[in-house]
């Protein structure tokens, strides 16, 4: 009976854990964000994946910590973006290899007026596109590997958990705005 007590007591003490964890969600963004880049450079190597590398830009525009958001949104992004679109204009053939997705997160990043980018990032639409990205991402990368290779593969298992990581903090964000 105190066995029983004591799981009870510690799951009363769990709860408030947990909505500490789904009010302050860094961590988790971090994780997310981790997770994004990682797909990003599985992706432009020998294990490509079949997906649509493009949808991982506006998920990591939405999730992107707070520091590195106004670092990027900053005096450093701008200039930043200037020396991006002067290396193109010299570069198109190397740039287009290596540096377009990159590219194609940062300008929007910077060039996207600051109170939509507030309002989306702070909002429930945004959180509930980071999940419909990752929903998607994740459908298609089971469906095109097919169930069995995606959860049992070395890097098919790695791919489809890195996928799931990125779920967990907009699951969360969502979660609180409707509670």
């Amino acid at each position: 009976m105190e066995e029983m007590a004591s799981a009870n007591d510690s799951a009363v003490q769990a709860v408030p854990m947990f909505e500490a964890y789904v009010q302050d969600a860094t961590f988790l963004r971090w994780l997310s964000i981790a997770a994004a880049v990682y797909i990003f450079v599985i992706y432009k190597t020998n294990w490509r994946m079949n997906i649509m590398p493009m949808l991982l830009v506006p998920y990591i525009g939405l999730n992107l910590p707070s520091v590195l958001f106004n670092i990027i949104r900053g005096d450093f992004g701008r200039w930043t973006a200037l020396i991006v679109v002067m290396t193109y204009l010299f570069f198109q053939q190397f740039f287009l290899d290596y540096l377009g997705y990159p590219t194609a997160l940062l300008l929007p990043l910077v060039t996207v007026p600051h109170l939509l980018m507030i309002f989306l990032r702070n909002n429930i639409i945004g959180a509930s596109m980071s999940v419909a990205i990752g929903v998607y991402l994740l459908d298609e990368h089971i469906r095109s590997r097919g169930p069995r290779q995606a959860f049992t593969e070395k890097w098919g298992c790695t791919n489809t958990l890195a996928i799931m990581l990125m779920l967990v903090s907009p699951i969360l964000e969502v979660y609180n705005f409707i509670s």
